[in-house]
């Protein structure tokens, strides 16, 4: 029964903070990233736009309005790893596979000024202010510890632990501004629709796994049937973050330890990056 009591109070939160959260008229964030830039789509890697997939570190999804520098985006959300047991005629088996991880955007209530434009300034001042009043900034902190990863539907040990050639990229990776989230979301059906060409990701040529970008089968846990959204590192005050819905491309903003209940509240992160060109 307190169980029930639990579910139906988390559910009718999650429909109030996903829809109207502080009552306020949603924000329509703009961006001055150029998405229509011929490089949109392009694979970029330690040398440059690369051709191999197998050489990339991410996908550019926007170029600066001076053309000096370009935004990546990564492979996957955050993934969480999930062990596997499993028994056939040759015996017990452990293997692991792994899930699109949610995640609250802090673990404490602290502001730190994180504006709606450079996601990477928002990212060190949350990581900073969080360290120095020893509370943790879980979405800003991972998305620094991020790095590419060979993910599939399932790996061996042996292949997940070979493929660490771009564990130099660790600390580059940031949680996108709400402008910046803004043009990712406008682009994010035309490199969806590249990278998965209708084919299982862990098919696809040289192993390269690709998560699609806001979509909801790939985002649900367990196959659960539930919002979902992305972080963004904006700031609304101390107690909210704003977040984009992908299915609808709203804004909204709902309290910073969302999701820190177990994983409930469907907010996940896709760490970007920005690079020289």
């Amino acid at each position: 029964m307190k169980k029930l009591i639990s579910f139906i109070s988390l559910a009718a939160v999650v429909l109030l903070g996903f829809t109207s959260c502080d009552k306020e008229p949603k924000p329509k964030f703009s961006t001055n990233l150029n998405t229509g830039h011929n490089l949109v789509g392009r694979l970029y890697g330690e040398n440059g736009v690369v051709e191999e997939p197998n050489q990339a570190q991410g996908i550019i999804f926007a170029v600066s309005p001076k053309g000096d520098s370009a935004y990546l985006v990564s492979f996957t959300d955050l993934m969480e790893q999930k062990d596997l047991v499993y028994e056939n005629a040759s015996g017990l088996h452990r293997d692991y596979t792994f899930y699109a991880r949610t995640v609250a955007w802090s673990e404490k209530l602290f502001e730190a000024g994180a504006t709606d434009k450079d996601g990477a300034v928002n990212t060190d001042r949350i990581i900073k202010m969080a360290n120095d009043s020893s509370y943790g900034a879980t979405a800003a902190q991972e998305c620094r510890d991020y790095f590419k990863r060979s993910y599939s539907d399932t790996v061996t040990q042996n292949a997940y632990n070979r493929d660490t050639i771009w564990k130099s990229t660790k600390g580059q990776w940031y949680l996108p501004s709400m402008q910046e989230l803004a043009a990712l979301m406008k682009v994010k059906d035309k490199i969806n629709q590249k990278y998965l060409q209708g084919v299982p990701a862990s098919d696809a040529a040289n192993k390269i796994y690709f998560q699609a970008i806001g979509n909801k089968p790939n985002l649900d846990l367990e196959g659960k049937d539930a919002f979902f959204a992305y972080w963004s590192s904006t700031e609304k005050g101390k107690e909210y973050a704003w977040y984009d819905l992908p299915a609808s491309n709203n804004d909204n903003a709902v309290p910073k330890t969302w999701g820190d209940e177990g994983g409930e509240g469907r907010i996940y992160v896709r760490p970007i990056r920005k690079v020289a060109l």
